[in-house]
């Protein structure tokens, strides 16, 4: 059975499901509502939703066939008039069987276990300082949640791969990864950075962008439909929500510099910008830490390296926080797309489409909590805790500048010498 594009609207008293369903013969259209699930089935297609309130099947059910569009429409009466139906734009959540929405699909789990049936997260202790378990040689994960493995070292084996910095994925443990991350110290170019502070007008047009609200197209909706429909336990909530504020950040920055026109480079700029992602580290337990460190890679590996560009780019991190796990939701997707091509399809199967799964099930009480401490952690950040020296180096170009100026102007002849 194939599963239909669809989308999904409501008002006060009813539930609005288009459906494409090219190539049907209408009259042969069957509709099941039984309290929260709608089920639309038609040879080939089959279309099963389960909604967060109940639903009822009385003589207001209405469907239509437009068949220019090759769409259905479908409205059905909700159970509970004026009842505000939630995530309504989450498709994979709306996909999900009634048992997985009973309780959420994504059960996150700290420190403890000991429960049959854990809570779900909706606050997370920012104090709590960092612990690196150490497994054995044969025990390495990465990936979401750490539930990989045996992947990374097969891809890296062809060569093709450059996003990487982990010779041996398999064999690194934790502690070894932070420590490849932090060598990418070793890599400033101090040249490039002052030429781009003092000689690239193309920083200005990138900082005077106003990113649009993103849309997400049929394609993209596509890839939801697509996204893997399974129950995650959480080791350790407070990485997985990081992780999401690095993977933004990657994404916020190729989206200024290109104005929303994704390149060819864009899969290595994000992964280079992203720990997670090029060094497999996801690690972190406090959010200033996480901030240095991708702050640090957008001075090191991008082809525009700026200050004032990197804090524009935290600031659309934020404003995507702002709005909540929907529009975090439609960055993930054009991640997706973004990553689409074989040669970085290991990073959607190790992180980005669960993410993107996930995402639909997080709690919009922690993703405030984790935007409060990134604007924190963004009025602590400076210059002088890049260990690159930038203001000194900025202040010495300055002075150079000005002799240069200087010298100029008095060896420039005046009119009168001319004459």
């Amino acid at each position: 059975m194939i599963t239909p594009q669809f989308e999904v609207d409501q008002d006060q008293d009813f539930i609005y499901v288009k459906i494409r369903a090219p190539y049907i013969k209408a009259s042969n259209v069957e509709f099941e509502v039984v309290d929260e699930r709608f089920v639309f089935s038609l040879q080939p297609y089959y279309l099963r939703l389960t909604f967060p309130g109940k639903l009822i099947e009385d003589e207001r059910l209405e469907s239509s066939y437009d068949l220019s569009t090759s769409t259905i429409k479908c409205r059905v009466a909700k159970a509970v008039p004026g009842q505000e139906f939630e995530d309504l734009d989450m498709l994979t959540k709306l996909l999900a069987k009634k048992a997985q929405v009973s309780k959420p699909v994504i059960e996150e789990v700290g420190d403890s276990a000991q429960s049959a049936q854990p809570p779900q997260v909706d606050e997370i202790d920012w104090e709590v300082e960092q612990v690196l378990p150490e497994p054995s040689i044969s025990e390495q994960k990465y990936g979401f949640n750490d539930q990989y493995s045996q992947i990374m070292g097969v891809v890296i084996e062809d060569g093709q791969n450059d996003i990487n910095e982990i010779p041996e994925p398999e064999k690194t443990s934790i502690q070894q990864r932070l420590l490849i991350n932090s060598t990418a110290d070793e890599l400033f170019d101090i040249d490039h950075y002052l030429a781009d502070l003092y000689d690239s007008p193309m920083i200005q047009d990138f900082l005077a962008w106003d990113p649009p609200l993103l849309e997400l197209t049929n394609a993209d909706k596509d890839r939801m439909l697509k996204l893997p429909k399974r129950s995650y336990m959480i080791s350790n909530p407070k990485h997985v929500y990081l992780g999401v504020v690095q993977l933004l950040f990657g994404f916020c920055y190729d989206d200024r510099t290109n104005c929303r026109d994704p390149t060819v480079e864009s899969p290595w700029t994000i992964g280079k910008l992203t720990p997670l992602l090029s060094c497999l580290y996801g690690y972190y337990d406090r959010m200033l830490p996480l901030v240095r460190d991708c702050t640090k890679r957008a001075l090191i590996f991008p082809l525009y390296r700026h200050w004032d560009l990197t804090l524009a780019v935290w600031k659309d991190v934020v404003s995507i926080l702002k709005q909540g796990r929907k529009a975090i939701l439609a960055c993930f997707v054009k991640l997706l797309s973004i990553f689409e091509s074989d040669i970085n399809a290991c990073y959607r199967q190790i992180f980005l489409e669960d993410y993107a799964a996930w995402i639909q099930y997080s709690s919009e009480k922690v993703i405030s909590s984790v935007t409060t401490e990134l604007e924190s952690a963004l009025s602590r950040l400076a210059k002088h805790d890049m260990g690159f020296d930038l203001e000194e180096y900025e202040e010495a170009a300055q002075e150079a500048m000005q002799m240069d100026n200087n010298e100029l102007s008095v060896t420039a002849p005046d009119s009168d010498d001319e004459d």
